[in-house]
């Protein structure tokens, strides 16, 4: 949606916005290539949270995937 992912931060900001998918930033464990999710739901709940963020991952462009030579897999 034209938005730039600099670092792990933006890109649970934008899974949150772009599919309603709320992650923690991997930066506030000391990662900041990665996130963290936490889930307490009914599987099928989480297949459908999963296949959002498939989706999300599939929808990146080249150039926005995470600036610093982090890639969607690392992410």
């Amino acid at each position: 949606n034209g938005k730039r992912i600099e670092n792990d931060v933006d890109f649970c900001k934008a899974l949150l916005e772009d599919k309603f998918v709320a992650t923690v930033p991997g930066s506030a464990f000391g990662e900041p290539r990665s996130l963290r999710i936490s889930y307490t739901c009914a599987p099928d709940q989480l297949q459908k949270g999963l296949a959002r963020i498939q989706s999300f991952f599939a929808e990146l462009s080249d150039e926005s995937v995470m600036v610093g030579r982090v890639s969607a897999a690392g992410a």
